[in-house]
Formats: C-alpha cells, structure tokens, sequence
C-alpha cells in the first residue's frame, strides 16, 4: 500500500514535531492562515465595500468611527485567531495520524514503492 505522506513530508514533519504544537499553531495557524485570511475579510467586508462601493462619492469615512466597525474589528481580533488555532490543530491532528501510520505502513528496507 502507498504511504499517504510524501517522502518529502515525512522528512520535514519530524523537524515540525519537535517544534512542538505550541510553535506549529502560531506559525501555520495564525501566521500563515488567521493572519492573512482575516486581514484580507476584514477589510473587504469591513472597509472596502461599507467605504468605497456603497456610498456615492466622497466616500464617507466618518464610517470607520462607528460602533459596527468597531465590533467588526473587534470580533474579528478574536474570531480569526480562534480560527486559526482549530486549524492548526486540525492539521497537527491529521499529520501526526498520517506520520505514525505511515511509520507502520513502509515496507523492511524503507523502501516505499
């Protein structure tokens, strides 16, 4: 049966794990995800659109003071990173599975096929 991590996985993951899940979370979960992901949101649904597309020109940046941006922001200050950490343990949770079983799946010699 073919291992369902690559070569190249299974010779990063072990660095990765010894990083600990504490790093991998900040690292992939709200640096490579929550961070751009909800910076990216937050300011298409929150400031381009309310500012620049709905109102007639000038656009009405008195908008941006207001108590709905403001809990936008602020929620979305908490939403994302929680987001991010359930994504990063998603995926820890998932590779560590396919790491150990594909530790029992190569065949003597090491070879995989």
């Amino acid at each position: 049966m073919v291992s369902p991590l690559t070569r190249e996985f299974r010779a990063e993951w072990p660095a990765i794990r010894k990083m600990g899940f504490r790093k991998f979370a900040v690292e992939y979960g709200l640096r490579r995800f929550a961070l751009p992901a909800g910076l990216a949101t937050w300011a298409i649904t929150w400031v381009v659109v309310p500012v620049l597309f709905v109102p007639p020109a000038p656009p009405d940046l008195t908008y941006l003071g207001t108590r709905r941006f403001l809990l936008a922001t602020l929620s979305s200050l908490v939403l994302f990173p929680i987001g991010g950490w359930l994504f990063a343990k998603t995926q820890w949770v998932k590779y560590e599975r396919r790491f150990r079983n594909s530790a029992h799946e190569d065949p003597p010699g090491g070879a995989t096929g």
